[in-house]
């Protein structure tokens, strides 16, 4: 779970796709390239998460006109790659929602 309001505690959570590990000379999971704002809003996140959703769906609304040339891997690399911090960042958001939920003065 990420902390907020506590920048030295704070683990940083990769929104990266796992495509980006085809490149491990340059990702690591303490320093990945792309990450969760600590300090976004879980609004701010959900709005990401919400722009990432509507992507993948018209992905696959055009996939099935070119679903002929497109290999099951190809197809398979368009969602997993975005689907997997997708996933993530909502799950982050949702656990600190159910922290305040049961203590709104932990921020």
């Amino acid at each position: 779970m990420i902390a907020r309001k506590q920048p030295q505690t704070v683990k940083l959570m990769s929104a990266t796709g796992w495509m980006a590990d085809n490149w491990p000379q340059f990702t690591t999971p303490e320093q990945p390239a792309i990450i969760l704002n600590p300090e976004a809003s879980d609004g701010a996140a959900l709005a990401w998460c919400y722009g990432e959703a509507r992507s993948l769906c018209a992905a696959a609304s055009a996939l099935t006109a070119a679903a002929a040339e497109l290999s099951t891997n190809d197809v398979a690399a368009i969602f997993w790659h975005r689907l997997v911090p997708l996933v993530e960042v909502m799950g982050t958001v949702l656990e600190r929602m159910a922290l305040d939920a049961e203590d709104p003065s932990h921020e």
